[in-house]
């Protein structure tokens, strides 16, 4: 009878362990994500009133506390497994659990960056097809930065961009896709960002600021980008010529940087005509780095438009 008791608590353990085409599960994990919406209030699914997937209150143990401990302590990798098979739950409330968990975990991604084998790529499958299945759902957002990193830091940019694809315009799951393209991807779907920027929406802006997360470009790399950017300066549509603007404030430098300026010049002065003047044109002027510090250890902007940046700025806030 021992022996047969023993054989079944075997049996449980390594289902628990195995699922999800043989990713294994930490058991600890896995109690404490099912035990959330057991014991918590996650709020309202349509993702509007409670910020559902984002926000987890009233937990009679402190679940949803415990198992933000867990992540912190235990780490990305040994989490990834597990999240990666309950962002997939039958249970909306338990995949809505793991998108929480998600949320705030994109910071972590850089150790993976570093060492891409801490993570499987059936584990990296599993996250993006698991996303598409809670794609149409607002809430599922809050994974998304996590899951495209972590896609582009395995070469699952295709499937992770397939996901983006059908998706309404509107959909924040999409936006975010196309946004964290480039954290770890670089400019490897570009040509990609570059059709969605065509696009006659809002979308197009967040094709045209992504590319700007660039971190540490090289010279060819800035000399793509910004020459993208120049293109958009004279656009009709003014939200998308600020967008650009404001990402070759942060990046370029050289005549890039005056064409910039001369671009915020002519939309303020039509400012005065009645013409819209978007923030991101302030933006602009703002980023152009010209002090030495921990964050710009290597000033883009010259003495001479140093100088022309703080005219503008004094002439932008009257």
């Amino acid at each position: 009878m021992k022996f047969k008791t023993l054989l079944i608590l075997t049996a449980v353990l390594i289902g628990s362990l195995v699922s999800c085409g043989g990713i294994k599960t930490n058991p600890e994990l896995l109690k404490l994500i099912k035990s959330i919406p057991k014991n918590c209030d996650l709020g309202d699914s349509k993702g509007y009133t409670n910020n559902y997937g984002w926000k987890i209150e009233k937990c009679k143990n402190d679940e949803a506390k415990k198992a933000k401990e867990w992540l912190k302590t235990q780490g990305i990798a040994k989490a990834l497994p597990t999240l990666a098979v309950t962002l997939g739950d039958k249970d909306t409330k338990v995949a809505a659990t793991t998108v929480y968990l998600f949320n705030g975990l994109e910071s972590q991604v850089v150790k993976i960056s570093k060492d891409p084998k801490l993570v499987s790529g059936k584990v990296a499958k599993a996250l993006i097809t698991n996303l598409k299945k809670i794609s149409a759902n607002r809430w599922a957002q809050f994974s998304v930065r996590t899951v495209t990193r972590v896609a582009t830091i395995k070469g699952l940019n295709k499937e992770i961009i397939a996901v983006a694809e059908p998706l309404d315009d509107k959909s924040p799951i999409k936006s975010s896709i196309y946004h964290n393209l480039v954290y770890f991807g670089r400019l490897k779907d570009f040509s990609t960002l570059k059709e969605v920027a065509k696009k006659d929406n809002s979308l197009s802006r967040t094709a045209i600021r992504a590319v700007g997360v660039l971190s540490r470009p090289t010279d060819g790399e800035r000399k793509q980008v910004c020459e993208w950017w120049q293109s958009f300066l004279g656009d009709a549509d003014v939200y998308k010529s600020a967008a650009a603007a404001a990402q070759m404030g942060r990046i370029c430098k050289g005549e890039f940087l005056d064409k910039t300026m001369d671009e915020v010049e002519k939309r303020f002065a039509a400012k005065a005509e009645g013409k819209k003047f978007p923030g991101d044109y302030t933006w602009a002027v703002n980023y152009i780095s010209c002090k030495k510090t921990i964050l710009t250890p290597n000033p883009r902007g010259t003495t001479e438009q140093c100088a022309r940046k703080e005219e503008l700025k004094a002439k932008i806030k009257k």
